[in-house]
């Protein structure tokens, strides 16, 4: 079981990975922030993030992997997105970069527990 943030601007996309969650029984745990800002100020504790491409003000996985380092993330860090040409920017020390993912693999419990799993056994 592992504690999970979600960092996405569209509260859709954490309504369906939390469903994906629930279905697939793993008894992990989802938390939402809408934004880096919102990380930054709560700094959640987690075990793995899922970070999308663009969350304002960010517009690229480069900008949002170095607001969520900058803001003191250390671990393994999903990238997510529906447009995945855009390559992965170089990991800041102490993340782990997984992807970048295709949104649509995570739609299914078992697609997603995959994805966790994966991201959970990368040695960094």
């Amino acid at each position: 079981m592992a504690d999970i943030l979600l960092i996405d601007d569209d509260p859709t996309e954490a309504m369906i990975m939390e469903g994906m969650l629930e279905h697939g029984g793993s008894g992990h745990a989802l938390r939402h922030v809408r934004s880096l800002s919102d990380y930054a100020a709560d700094t959640p504790a987690a075990d793995l993030a899922f970070l999308d491409r663009r969350v304002p003000p960010h517009d690229s996985f480069a900008e949002g992997v170095a607001a969520l380092a900058g803001a003191g993330w250390r671990g393994p860090v999903v990238l997510i997105s529906a447009y995945t040409d855009e390559p992965a920017p170089a990991a800041p020390a102490g993340v782990r970069l997984i992807g970048p993912i295709d949104k649509a693999a995570l739609l299914t419990p078992e697609g997603l527990e995959a994805v966790i799993a994966d991201a959970l056994t990368v040695k960094g």
